[in-house]
């Protein structure tokens, strides 16, 4: 997605999942061909082309200064934190670079900006109470304490709260961003989503090239779309 959205932008990806466009445009092959370029140059892990991060795994080598970065969500300042205050104090931070002569599309966010979207099946005084228990979870004393464990909250004003520099790095950069992508997986409908995520884990352990990749996604994507209609 980084790669892709740096190369080509939004319009290739909104253009493919609309069925004006393909997953096999040049932005999607691009990154195919990045990724493999790096597999091939043992920027990752040797044998590894999958580790778990609901458990940890994704962090190991991370943590034990085996690996010089990691390409994880804003959500990993908080995790980080709370598992090892000594190893966050040696952490950075920088957002996805740019690729010379598509800097436009440098300041992209990929991901989603606040996670906490909530919708109510009901109506009358159960949606008013409803809204009032979401209403607690916006009260100042909880933004002071999402900003505690290392979160950035989506609220106005929250830059004079946040004191960490990692946090404050990655506000800047959500308040630079000209758009968000949204995850390939959580936006498209899982049959989609799941063939996105198993062509990438293909992508690196080099079991398909960059093209028979995309043409999966891509016919994935026109299946979906012709039995839609």
């Amino acid at each position: 997605m980084s790669l892709a959205a740096r190369e080509g932008g939004l319009e290739p990806f909104d253009k493919a999942v609309a069925g004006e466009g393909s997953f096999e445009d040049e932005s999607f092959l691009f990154a195919g061909r990045k990724i493999q370029e790096w597999v091939e140059k043992d920027y990752f892990p040797e044998g590894v082309n999958s580790l778990s991060e609901g458990d940890g795994q994704g962090r190991q080598l991370f943590y034990q200064e085996e690996a010089a970065m990691i390409l994880m969500g804003s959500w990993s300042t908080s995790t980080m934190q709370s598992e090892s205050t000594e190893f966050y104090e040696n952490v950075g931070w920088f957002s996805f670079p740019a690729i010379e002569g598509k800097e436009e599309n440098g300041d992209i966010v990929i991901g989603t900006i606040g996670d906490q979207f909530f919708t109510f099946n009901c109506t009358g005084e159960k949606q008013k109470a409803a809204f009032q228990f979401i209403e607690t979870f916006f009260r100042d004393d909880m933004v002071e304490l999402m900003v505690e464990q290392g979160k950035v909250p989506p609220m106005k004003g929250v830059e004079d709260m946040i004191k960490d520099p990692v946090c404050l790095q990655i506000l800047d950069a959500v308040n630079r961003a000209l758009a968000t992508q949204l995850w390939y997986d959580q936006y498209l409908l899982p049959a989609v989503g799941q063939v996105h995520l198993d062509t990438c884990q293909d992508l690196f352990g080099m079991a398909a090239t960059p093209e028979e990749a995309a043409s999966k996604f891509q016919e994935a994507m026109e299946k979906y779309n012709a039995e839609k209609e």
